[in-house]
């Protein structure tokens, strides 16, 4: 099975420039420049009900902690 990944262009049609990929998967979510060059990483983990954006020069440091309520906000 292939990660999901959406595609953000920087127009209003597909054959303007990409901006930016989503890469969905089991590890969380990858945020691709248009060359794709990793520019954000976040991670889930459900037992906590938080969500950590990483470092992409350094995967093990953590940015920002995002926790989250039993509904989700």
């Amino acid at each position: 099975m292939t990660d999901a990944v959406i595609t953000e262009y920087a127009g209003t049609r597909k054959n303007n420039t990409i901006t930016r990929y989503y890469q969905y998967g089991n590890g969380g979510v990858r945020v691709l420049d248009g060359k794709k060059n990793l520019i954000r990483l976040y991670r889930f983990d459900p037992a906590s009900d938080t969500m950590t954006e990483h470092d992409p020069a350094r995967p093990d440091r953590i940015l920002r902690r995002f926790i989250f309520d039993r509904m989700g906000m």
